[in-house]
Formats: C-alpha cells, sequence, structure tokens
C-alpha cells in the first residue's frame, strides 16, 4: 500500500489529487506490467538494504493508461512500526524519447558511413590529432588511430588535390590588387581558400594519394566541415 505522496507524484501518473492514490492504490498499480517483476526484485533489494544509491529506471503507468518512464530512488525507513520505502520519483520520458531519437538518427548515420566504406574523423587543428570513433581507420590505412596525427598522415601523401567551393570568378577577380597580375585560375584558388580559412565556406573536399603501412598506395577522398570555438574561430575538422 501507498502510505503518501505530494501532488507533483500525483500529476506525474496524471491523477488530480494525492488522494486518489494513497491508501488506495498499491507500487505495483502505477508500474506497466512488463517492469513489475524487475521492480519487484528492486524493492526487496531496496527493503534489505543491498541496493542504496542507484536509481531504478522503469515504465509507470498513467490513469488514463498511458506509459511514462520514470526513475525512482529510495531508502528503508519504519512508519507506524512498519518497515516502508521513503523515496522520490521522477518523470523522465521526454529525456528518454529524447535520447532514442538522437541514438536512432547515429544509428542511422554509422549504418550509412559504414555502407559507403568511410571513415568519420575528427581533426583538432590545436593539437593535430584526429579522433576516430571506430576501428574502421586501420582498414582503410593499416595505421591504428592513435599512431595517425595530421604531421604523420601528411608524411605519407605524395599528391594532393583539394577542391574547394566554387566562388564568383568576378567577385574573386577583385580581392586584392596583387591579384591583378595572377592568372585567373590562381586568383579564383586563392579566393575559395580566403573564404574557407575565413568562415564563409564550410565544406572543402581533398584527394589524396596515401601509402598505406603495408606500402600499398591508394587514393583517398577527404570531405570535411569546419568547426569553430565559441568565438567564432576555425577550431577542428
Amino acid at each position: 500500500c501507498i502510505y503518501y505522496v505530494n501532488h507533483a507524484f500525483a500529476t506525474i501518473f496524471g491523477y488530480d489529487s494525492p488522494e486518489e492514490i494513497f491508501g488506495k492504490l498499491g507500487p505495483f498499480d502505477l508500474i506497466h506490467p512488463d517492469d513489475r517483476e524487475y521492480m519487484s526484485t528492486v524493492i526487496q533489494r531496496r527493503v534489505s538494504g543491498e541496493l542504496k544509491n542507484e536509481p531504478a529506471r522503469w515504465h509507470g503507468l498513467r490513469k488514463d493508461g498511458r506509459t511514462i518512464t520514470v526513475e525512482s530512488l529510495s531508502t528503508p525507513t519504519h512508519y507506524e512500526g512498519r518497515l516502508v520505502l521513503l523515496g522520490t520519483l521522477r518523470d523522465v520520458t521526454e529525456r528518454e524519447s529524447a535520447r532514442e531519437r538522437l541514438e536512432a538518427v547515429q544509428r542511422i548515420y554509422r549504418q550509412a558511413i559504414e555502407a559507403a566504406g568511410a571513415v568519420p574523423y575528427r581533426l583538432d587543428f590545436t593539437t593535430g590529432r584526429y579522433e576516430f570513433p571506430s576501428e574502421l581507420i586501420c582498414d582503410l590505412t593499416g595505421f591504428s588511430a592513435e599512431e595517425l596525427t595530421w604531421e604523420f598522415f601528411s608524411s605519407r601523401v605524395t599528391e594532393r588535390i583539394t577542391h574547394y567551393p566554387v566562388v564568383d570568378p568576378e567577385r574573386a577577380a577583385g580581392i586584392e590588387t596583387l591579384d591583378l597580375a595572377l592568372p585567373p585560375e590562381e586568383i579564383a584558388r586563392r579566393e575559395r581558400l580566403r573564404k574557407l580559412l575565413s568562415g564563409e565556406a564550410r565544406l572543402y573536399r581533398s584527394e589524396y594519394k596515401f601509402q598505406r603501412k603495408d606500402g600499398r598506395w591508394v587514393w583517398l577522398l577527404d570531405s570535411a566541415v569546419i568547426e569553430d570555438d565559441a568565438s567564432g574561430k576555425p577550431t577542428a575538422s
């Protein structure tokens, strides 16, 4: 039997007042059938003192029949000569829904990247080190994530083709007086590079002729987006 709840508890479960719950409902009336066996074990471990500071996450049943996700934490104590559990509970339904949506999106992106044979990464411009969320980089290059820094990667490259964002040639031709003495293709290239480093352009692609650890040569296509810090300074890609 539930001896006491406050208005916040009643609201979480869709009841108009605490009086609808305490003295009338038991804990399992508010627990989804799928989680009742699990919560029975949790309650037994709470009472015995085996489970102390670890919150329990479970699915609750609202008055209208809807399912919610809650977290509870309780401790055994005595009330009117009886051993009871005194605890707190919070509704984490929205947080769990957001987490599930994020995991679903990440799963889709991960499957798409793996299906394309690509390797996601993050390059820190300050340290020159890569972060790889998977071991696929080893399959691609023969080197582990720990071995690859930007300096080491560059030392294995003999040819590089960089595709900067396309810009208006007329606008590119007027950026600096000095550029007027350069061939048109060099003027456009300088403006594309300026736009990239200044933050006006975010995406670039490069092709590298790279020597793998086993000595074989491969061409790698690198597509990256510039990442800024809070002040707008490029810090990673």
